[in-house]
């Protein structure tokens, strides 16, 4: 059930970190300034998926029931509060970004870069709240292969989208690190265009149906922020740490910004491809609540818990024992990575971040 999420989580986070590598090619600060533009689109990007998991589990209880009609109908609306949840995220993150950068105490060549970055890839936060609901109810149907399919287009689209617009080939205007950020919003129309059709060509399997009243479209919203409300907040407390550690190494420069988002990425692209497994685990649990069996429960949080420590060793391996290795591939060579603070030290506190942060989510 799972391999395709975990396929998926992997495509995701390689795309992140081939826009890394390309936008490293241009300069320390813009490489600096998008991984700080990041880091704050990463609140809203947080409400879409960790909320997409009230989904999920609603779907999942009520086939678990054997109540397939009610999963159809919640499906549907769940995507629709997507859509409705992305387009408020944009409205705060185009009133809230660019003063939110301005009090992070970057050097102003990179404080240039991150606002060209964020400003751009504000818009994709639109397509991300109907994209994450898309692949919950994939999950909570346990058809997980269109998730994969929906991962792949959005790499390769944004991969050749970045390789034209960054640098200017083939006649595409250069526009940098803005050109980044427009790769990932045509990326992510495309993979949500596909998902609309995936559901569209299961909508009798799924026995999906359009919103029969506003009651019941706002009943399951309330549901869905219900269910994941819980999760959206352990990933907020765990943000904030993260955030915390992010704006005091802003007045370091930009070799520190770029050393610490560097690994931040790599961390990222290894844990989440043993995360993965667990959409099978989160699948099963919701199906064990909608049959009311404690004991598998039980099992499956089991799984979910030892799954969330496995995946923190290989990033730990990788940027505590080869820290050189990594960030030559983001164009960072020994010298800048000699005037950083010991880039063992700084990977040392990320793992430790992301240990903490594992465990109030999974417990």
């Amino acid at each position: 059930m799972a391999w395709p999420v975990v396929l998926s989580a992997l495509s995701q986070t390689l795309l992140v970190n081939l826009d890394f590598m390309m936008v490293g090619w241009l300069s320390t600060d813009a490489l600096a300034g998008v991984g700080q533009a990041g880091t704050v689109l990463t609140v809203f990007l947080i409400f879409c998926v960790s909320l997409s998991f009230g989904l999920s589990t609603a779907v999942s209880q009520r086939l678990g029931a054997g109540d397939r009609e009610a999963a159809g109908r919640i499906a549907v609306h769940g995507v629709l509060f997507g859509l409705l949840l992305g387009m408020v995220l944009t409205v705060l993150a185009w009133l809230s970004v660019g003063r939110t950068l301005g009090l992070m105490g970057m050097e102003p060549a990179v404080e240039a870069q991150a606002l060209d970055y964020g400003r751009v890839f504000i818009f994709s936060l639109l397509l991300a709240g109907p994209a994450a609901m898309a692949n919950a109810v994939f999950s909570g149907f346990t058809q997980t292969r269109p998730v994969l399919v929906a991962s792949v287009i959005l790499m390769v689209v944004n991969a050749v989208a970045d390789w034209l617009l960054i640098f200017g080939n083939l006649g595409c205007p250069r526009l940098g690190v803005a050109g980044a950020a427009w790769a990932s919003v045509i990326a992510s129309a495309a993979s949500l265009a596909y998902q609309v059709a995936a559901l569209l060509w299961r909508r009798q399997v799924f026995e999906l149906s359009l919103p029969r009243s506003p009651r019941r479209f706002v009943a399951t919203a309330g549901e869905v922020v219900r269910l994941g409300i819980t999760t959206t907040a352990e990933w907020g407390m765990w943000f904030v740490g993260i955030f915390v550690l992010t704006v005091w190494l802003g007045p370091f420069g930009s070799v520190h910004l770029a050393v610490w988002h560097v690994q931040m990425k790599v961390q990222s692209f290894l844990m989440l491809g043993i995360r993965g497994l667990s959409t099978a685990n989160n699948a099963m649990i919701g199906r064990a609540h909608g049959g009311d069996q404690p004991r598998r429960i039980g099992l499956w949080h089991g799984h979910n818990l030892r799954l969330g420590w496995l995946s923190l060793i290989p990033a730990a391996v990788l940027l505590l024992g080869f820290p050189a290795a990594v960030f030559a591939a983001f164009n960072i060579d020994a010298a800048e990575l000699a005037q950083v603070a010991p880039p063992r030290l700084l990977g040392g506190i990320l793992v430790v971040v992301m240990g903490l942060g594992m465990r109030m989510r999974l417990v």
